[in-house]
């Protein structure tokens, strides 16, 4: 029996209920009555063929089956004919390769050769494509024909958003493809709302960066361009969470690539302060170069009456180094606050493309991400896919791998990849994140491929190193272009609403304001309140750390106390023999006696320690 799907289609009329009519057929030709040609030709280039003793084709049916029982061992019995599984393997095929035709990248429609067609195999199912699709999958599909089914297909699996999670255990897998059919097949036709608001979020990151570009010309902002839709999925992502999860705090690790737009349009940066910053006249203006695009923030932004505390980490030039900050200072809310679900404090981590994979920082951080005493309970990764580093776009020039993401595979997580300028499958994959979160406490993946439509830096010429790449992107409209159109195309909005919202946006951007009117400046939360006496203090003011001898020597006689049950290597027995010593005042401290003293004192204070 053929091995491949398209072989067994293309010979499938040999078994199965085909049977009895080629039989027919056969006898036919034998007995000289008239049938097609196409069979009488067939029958003359096989005149061993005897379908009427059923020898070709019960070992067919036989194998076929086994085969099928083996690899669908929950399907229902009974459902052994040729079209249910040839669906059951498209399908399957869709849900693990299909990433690989996807459309989501925005400067190509067309995704790498893979080693399955999914076409061809598709094209293979011709013949069947009027036919009405089989119950076992009808009742899950709102599809009433083949063919309605592998539009489907296509749609949910090989559109703006596709998935790797084939490598997961049999439970998230499953969870990982009905979550992604849900979400791709609810339709938001009808949901003028949450439509205006991603053209709304588009205009706002599209219009800051035009409007700071007019205003500053030649000035370094790391420009967003390109991959505006960012802003969208950050947001949205602290929406759902704290919808499926209550989030109360966000920690937040940004890179330098648009960070000044998502502290304006997210964070509710005042336009004012950093114009301030551009011109130099900011108090916090300290240094030289670009340190406005290593600085932190942090803004209480309110979600249907509910407050979210978002910390947005300081980060220096070293790129992937920010991925353990955010990660520690999420565990440490974690655990300073006893009240809180652990799933109340959500990282998020944003990584440029050529970063991700090429520094060992990151690779570090998911080897610790698991373990006892390190791990958030889920990191959210998302990647700034801009196809390019630096000057160098060819992958094969950037890495060994296929993607950026492949590095994260050791961690079983699941990883999405959307193209950037579809904010309808941006704001899907925010919910799938989200929404995975909550169910596994475990890290995923968002691949946003998008393009970088500034140089580098607004200093730098791209077309120098990449003329092609840059030629094509000089022609391609802006994703609120795109997304604009689509939407008065479709009805959902007038020209003149799509002009009233740049209009809106740039008021706000006169008035040197906010841009984002559901973050609150006036609210002091718990964390803003618990550091103002360190920040009230000078900074050269010098912290008391003293402790009480008596207090000490109680912290050695106990730290003593708690070896008398062990029995001790004779070498470590002689160390504690001097410590006894020390903490009795009778030869000076080493470094290592004073550090358990210290982490004594530390534990009598109420703080916990992590070694």
């Amino acid at each position: 029996m053929a091995d491949s799907l398209e072989d067994r289609i293309n010979n499938s009329c040999f078994y199965g209920a085909n049977t009895s009519y080629i039989v027919q057929l056969y006898d036919d030709y034998k007995a000289g009555k008239p049938i097609d040609p196409s069979w009488i030709d067939f029958f003359e280039k096989n005149p061993g063929f005897n379908l009427s003793q059923e020898k070709s084709v019960e070992p067919q049916k036989e194998l076929f089956s086994q085969k099928k029982q083996t690899v669908h061992e929950k399907e229902p019995l009974g459902c052994h004919d040729f079209l249910t599984q040839a669906l059951y393997e498209i399908k399957e095929i869709y849900q693990k390769n299909a990433h690989l035709y996807a459309k989501t990248n925005p400067l190509s429609s067309i995704n790498t050769a893979p080693e399955q067609n999914i076409d061809t195999l598709s094209t293979s199912l011709n013949s069947y494509l009027a036919q009405p699709l089989p119950k076992h999958f009808s009742r899950d599909y709102q599809a009433k024909t083949v063919k309605d089914f592998l539009e489907l297909l296509n749609h949910i699996y090989a559109g703006p958003i596709s998935i790797e999670a084939s490598y997961l255990n049999q439970k998230q897998q499953e969870w990982c493809y009905k979550k992604l059919e849900e979400l791709r097949t609810q339709t938001l036709t009808d949901d003028k709302k949450t439509l205006s608001w991603l053209l709304e979020r588009l205009t706002a990151a599209d219009g800051f960066e035009r409007y700071l570009a007019n205003k500053y010309p030649g000035a370094k902002r790391f420009s967003l361009e390109g991959a505006d839709s960012l802003l969208i999925l950050l947001e949205q992502l602290i929406k759902t969470s704290l919808e499926v999860s209550s989030t109360q705090e966000v920690v937040l690790g940004l890179t330098h690539r648009g960070r000044l737009n998502i502290l304006v349009n997210l964070l509710g940066k005042k336009v004012s302060s950093l114009f301030a910053e551009f011109d130099g006249s900011s108090p916090h203006s300290i240094g030289t170069g670009d340190v406005k695009y290593h600085q932190g923030f942090s803004s209480e932004l309110i979600i249907d009456n509910k407050q979210v505390h978002i910390s947005l980490a300081f980060n220096p030039s070293h790129l992937e180094i920010i991925g353990p900050v955010v990660a520690g200072a999420t565990l440490a809310r974690q655990e300073a606050d006893p009240l809180l679900n652990p799933l109340q404090v959500l990282p998020i981590i944003v990584h440029g493309d050529s970063a991700f994979c090429g520094q060992g920082v990151v690779m570090e951080l998911f080897n610790m991400s698991k373990t006892d005493g390190y791990g958030t309970h889920g990191t959210l990764h998302l990647i700034v896919n801009n196809q390019i580093g630096f000057t160098t776009s060819n992958k094969e020039d950037a890495r060994s791998t296929r993607y950026c993401t492949d590095i994260a595979k050791m961690m079983s997580i699941p990883v999405l990849h959307v193209n950037g300028d579809d904010p309808i499958a941006v704001y899907q994959a925010a919910l799938f994140a989200a929404q995975w979160r909550a169910t596994f406490s475990s890290d995923m993946i968002i691949d946003l491929l998008c393009y970088r439509r500034q140089g580098h830096n607004e200093a730098d010429e791209p077309a120098v190193t990449q003329p092609l790449m840059y030629q094509f992107i000089r022609q391609h409209p802006t994703p609120r272009e795109i997304f604009a159109q689509q939407l008065i195309d479709q009805g959902v909005l007038q020209n003149t609403e799509v002009q009233h919202m740049q209009l809106k946006l740039r008021e706000m951007l006169d008035t040197g304001l906010s841009t984002h009117i559901n973050v609150n400046d006036t609210i002091k939360s718990k964390r803003f309140l618990a550091w103002q006496s360190y920040a009230a203090q000078p900074l050269s003011n010098k912290a008391q750390t003293k402790v009480d001898k008596e207090l000490l020597k109680k912290f050695g006689i106990e730290l003593l106390k708690s070896l008398e049950t062990v029995r001790l290597h004779p070498r470590v027995a002689k160390i504690y023999e001097d410590r006894a010593a020390m903490y009795a005042d009778l030869k000076p401290l080493d470094w290592g006696a004073a550090e358990l003293l210290a982490y004594a004192s530390l534990m009598h204070d109420g703080y916990n320690i992590r070694l």
